[in-house]
């Protein structure tokens, strides 16, 4: 072998490898179709205003499993990428709010009802 073919050689065992990664790291970014997670949320969860409310606890079951605990300051919640993938994961997903005075003490009937973002 002569020094021109190993010299060759070497250089084909180097390039090769990093030809095939920049190119799959350059097929990698390329999506054919939006992704779940990039998605805008859907608005917002809303309920009535509770008289005397400091803030609001908000609790996503599914069954017997807590999904997610939230307190909110304001009459509604945010769907925010996190709080979606939760509660897509799962059939059925049942929304509690309570209100709570400046104590974090429960006041008034709590809000419940299923959702479906």
């Amino acid at each position: 072998m002569k020094v021109s073919d190993a010299h060759r050689t070497w250089w084909m065992v180097l390039t090769i490898p990093l030809v095939v990664l920049v190119v799959l790291i350059l097929l990698g970014g390329c999506g054919g179709g939006s992704r779940t997670e990039d998605a805008p949320a859907p608005g917002a969860l809303r309920w009535e205003r509770v008289a005397g409310a400091d803030a609001y606890r908000v609790r996503a079951w599914s069954g017997t499993r807590l999904l997610f605990e939230e307190t909110s300051r304001a009459d509604s919640l945010q769907w925010t990428p996190a709080l979606l993938r939760t509660v897509r994961a799962f059939d059925t997903v049942t929304v509690r709010v309570q209100a709570l005075d400046e104590r974090g003490g429960a006041i008034g009937d709590p809000y419940e009802r299923e959702v479906a973002p």
